[in-house]
């Protein structure tokens, strides 16, 4: 179990991940769209097909905090 830092751009909040679980199932179950922008953990973007890897598959440490941000495209007026 560690936590992770979850949101979108600056709307952030903190919950629990274990890492067994996967990106998607973490964002879904957390009310994160994950449809509407690039998806990051620890800053990097997600690789396609890597929202279904858990985070044990990807290489997570379970010891550390992570961070799990949709960054989303702001329209300029």
């Amino acid at each position: 179990m560690f936590d992770i830092i979850l949101g979108y751009n600056a709307d952030t909040f903190t919950a629990t991940a274990y890492g067994g679980d996967t990106l998607r199932s973490v964002l879904e179950s957390n009310d994160i769209d994950y449809t509407t922008g690039a998806v990051h953990l620890d800053a990097a973007p997600i690789r396609p097909g890597d929202l279904d890897k858990t985070f044990s598959e990807i290489g997570v440490d379970t010891e550390k905090r992570h961070t799990l941000i949709v960054v989303k495209k702001l329209n300029n007026a």
